[in-house]
């Protein structure tokens, strides 16, 4: 029977021990047992390697880079790079502060950046749009048309209204009743509620509130009817919902007012470009 070729036997004369883990040195590149796979132990006779002499500082004959903080001696094998001027420094001196970075960033900086491009953002800032925006939303004992300005209103100036007026809507808006709350986000369509000042003088203001948009606008003549505390026998008539035109140029932009249908959903308004987010809906009486 032929005998297993395992291990191998050791390469140092006078020991030639069967190892079936040998273990071969790095530098000679002979096979050794374990006992003496170690350079000194098996006398190794390769020529020893020669290893590169550290970076030397050219003023300090010390190892490694010098840091460069101008009263600072210490060399290190590893400098710290600052990012911002580029510089070598030692731990000591690595923060901006400490090495006084030429291209430092301070908080004082920062404030007067801010402020300088305040004044510039200041100087460009579309007045007519910011104060059709900070005056009252809108009070009911106005007419439900939009008076006329005493200057005309650019388009871009009403554009810029209506986005600030939905964003400030959004980021007020309550659920229009319990239910409202469980409406997803993608389901939600933000409205903005007033009565007028024959059903509730004492809350003209305008209400940002969410409703889905598969609600019919007579759900939401219902709701504004409770939330505003409106009994139909106050009202000595039927209720209506109006759309309240707030951002038009003057009164021959308003389209013409008429009591919305109550039958419709928010989704079929929404599409055919009868309502649109943040609009104004005012609680009156029908016409």
């Amino acid at each position: 029977m032929a005998e297993l070729n395992i291990g191998d036997h050791c390469a140092k004369p006078d020991c030639k021990q069967l190892d079936f883990l040998p273990i071969q040195c790095d530098e000679c590149k002979l096979i050794f047992c374990k006992l003496h796979s170690s350079v000194t132990a098996h006398e190794c006779q390769a020529p020893p390697r020669i290893v590169p002499d550290l970076e030397m500082d050219a003023e300090t004959k010390l190892p490694g880079q010098r840091c460069q903080f101008p009263s600072c001696d210490k060399c290190e094998l590893v400098p710290l790079k600052c990012e911002a001027c580029e510089k070598l420094f030692c731990v000591s001196h690595k923060q901006k502060e400490v090495h006084q970075c030429p291209k430092l960033w301070t908080a004082t900086h920062e404030a007067n950046a801010e402020r300088k491009a305040g004044l510039l953002n200041a100087e460009h800032l579309d007045r007519a749009a910011l104060q059709s925006v900070s005056r009252p939303l809108h009070h009911a004992s106005e007419s439900s048309t939009v008076k006329s300005a005493s200057k005309p209103v650019s388009r871009r100036s009403r554009a810029t209204a209506a986005r600030l007026t939905l964003m400030q809507a959004k980021m007020h808006a309550k659920p229009a009743g319990r239910l409202a709350a469980s409406i997803a986000s993608d389901d939600r369509f933000v409205i903005r509620l007033s009565a007028s000042a024959e059903l509730n003088p004492t809350s003209t203001e305008a209400v940002p509130f969410f409703v889905g948009k598969t609600w019919p606008l007579g759900r939401v003549l219902d709701f504004a009817q409770e939330h505003f505390s409106v009994r139909t026998s106050k009202a000595g008539s039927l209720l209506a919902l109006r759309q309240i035109y707030e951002h038009a140029a003057d009164e021959s932009d308003v389209r013409d007012v008429e009591d919305l249908d109550l039958s419709r959903t928010i989704e079929d308004c929404e599409r055919d470009g009868t309502l649109q987010e943040a609009c104004l809906l005012q609680l009156t009486t029908a016409k």
